[in-house]
């Protein structure tokens, strides 16, 4: 059995671009869309195209004036629906954050989503929830 966590990695970053093929070997990917993120987007799904909605990289639109801390925070019940209890056996438990720090905010948001755990990183930060009870009993 593998001990990895499920975990999804959110790029806030516009100009992180080359670095998405990285990342993508730890899962999957949630990246905001700019025209450098999107061209490496797509280099990468002709590449390795994903067998489902689970794997892979997910290019989504946001206002440009939004901080990182905003986009955050309004993407997350997008990607709970997508990663979470819902959509995926077993759930995410982890998720890796690129291009946003750790801001007393997103601990408050994300604890909504049972996220108890926070590690800042070079990048970004870590966060780490345990498994939902109803799965976990």
């Amino acid at each position: 059995m593998d001990s990895k966590p499920y975990s999804v990695s959110i790029v806030l970053d516009f100009e992180f671009g080359s670095r998405l093929r990285k990342v993508l070997i730890d899962g999957p990917i949630w990246v905001v869309d700019s025209p450098v993120n999107l061209e490496v987007a797509r280099k990468l799904w002709a590449e390795l195209p994903g067998p489902n909605h689970l794997t892979g990289i997910t290019v989504f639109k946001t206002e440009k004036d939004r901080t990182p801390t905003e986009i955050l925070i309004g993407e997350m019940a997008t990607i709970d629906l997508h990663h979470g209890e819902y959509s995926a056996d077993p759930p995410y438990t982890m998720i890796r954050v690129f291009g946003c720090g750790l801001e007393p905010e997103i601990q408050d948001a994300l604890a909504e989503f049972g996220f108890d755990s926070f590690i800042p990183t070079e990048d970004g930060f870590e966060s780490v929830r345990p498994l939902p009870s109803s799965i976990s009993n």
